[in-house]
């Protein structure tokens, strides 16, 4: 047991983090500033929030998944509505969405429910922006 608490002390101390998959497991990680996720399944909106609420001082974050949202009509469909809660970047400089399929730039710019701040930085494929 003493080994997992030095464990979670360790990374705790972390300024990066690399390659979260949706297998993600929560936990506040207030010292990471850096955050990349990559899975081959795509990402969908309450794992997006399960990064909000675990890296709340997150400056940069990389996003490398060309899957395809698979309940994205169902984000859409509820938009009218607010029943989903509002997931807020407040400390993000930096996204990445390059190497991601179109929906994430679409979710991360154009959806109601994702507040990112005025001064970012973006990084995003033009072939993407054009379509």
């Amino acid at each position: 047991m003493l080994n997992l608490e030095e464990l979670d002390l360790n990374l705790i101390k972390w300024k990066f983090y690399n390659y979260i998959t949706n297998n993600f497991r929560d936990g506040l990680l207030t010292n990471v500033t850096r955050v990349s996720l990559y899975d081959e399944r795509p990402f969908e909106y309450k794992f997006f929030l399960r990064i909000q609420i675990s890296f709340q001082f997150m400056k940069k974050l990389t996003i490398k998944n060309r899957k395809a949202q698979k309940y994205k009509q169902f984000i859409k469909s509820k938009n009218n509505n607010q029943i989903l809660s509002i997931i807020e970047y407040s400390n993000l400089t930096q996204l990445d969405l390059s190497n991601t399929h179109d929906d994430y730039l679409e979710l991360f710019l154009f959806n109601t429910n994702i507040s990112l701040p005025n001064n970012l930085h973006l990084c995003v494929n033009y072939q993407s922006i054009k379509r």
